[in-house]
């Protein structure tokens, strides 16, 4: 088995970027890491995520994805928090 890191872009929109600290960052990842595993590794390191676990939603390269979606070496993933407005 291939278990050579991977390399994947993190883009935060609203107020996951807020809790992030940062729009952008990359994130090195084992191969067949799922969104789910990001996602609980970037809940450990930016705690304020937490309030927004059940209701965020995830876009790899543009596509709205389940958090079970595997992640390959230079995808995009967005992070896509609730937006309200009125």
């Amino acid at each position: 088995m291939n278990t050579h890191a991977q390399t994947i872009t993190i883009q935060a929109f609203a107020s996951a970027a807020d809790a992030m600290g940062a729009r952008e960052r990359t994130m090195d990842i084992p191969q067949s890491c799922s969104i789910a595993q990001v996602w609980a590794r970037l809940m450990e390191n930016h705690p304020d995520l937490r309030t927004l676990e059940t209701t965020m939603a995830f876009a790899i390269n543009d596509q709205l994805v389940a958090s079970s979606a595997i992640l390959e070496d230079g995808d995009i993933l967005a992070l896509l928090p609730p937006v309200s407005g009125g």
